[in-house]
């Protein structure tokens, strides 16, 4: 019994120790209702069985990775977000995510390698400049009456 532990555990070990590198930054795209396309962000640093980086939902927040572990050549981790991840290598130019959601259901796409400056948000749009507007005689008080709601 103890040998076939010790064997277990060795070639989970292999099997870990060889799992695909996932460094890099890698984007997956979700379909969602009404024709609109979600995209989301993986940073990820590895060093040999060690896994390390951040999640970019929509929005641009950055998530760092909980509980990074490999389970055979996929790596799985959660956000904190109610949201967990399978991830692992398809060939060597994409990953297949299964992202699991606490509230039920699950989505299941395939990552590409992007450059990682597709992860920062556009440029912000300057704001306008003041000018004087002149006035047109509306709204001089505050409108007055009952408003029931």
């Amino acid at each position: 019994m103890k040998k076939l532990l010790v064997a277990l555990l060795l070639g989970w070990f292999l099997a870990a120790a060889n799992a695909a590198d996932l460094t890099g930054t890698w984007r997956i795209d979700l379909a969602r209702r009404g024709g609109v396309t979600q995209h989301m962000f993986f940073i990820f640093r590895q060093t040999g069985t060690t896994l390390d980086g951040r999640v970019v939902p929509v929005g641009g927040a950055e998530l760092p990775l909980l509980k990074p572990h490999f389970e055979g050549s996929a790596a799985v981790f959660s956000t904190g977000w109610g949201m967990s991840y399978r991830v692992h290598p398809e060939g060597s130019k994409k990953l297949q995510v299964t992202i699991s959601y606490a509230w039920s259901g699950k989505d299941e796409a395939v990552a590409i390698p992007v450059p990682e400056a597709e992860t920062s948000p556009p440029a912000a749009i300057p704001v306008p400049a003041l000018k004087t507007v002149p006035s047109n005689g509306l709204a001089r008080t505050p409108p007055m009456g009952w408003n029931s709601w």
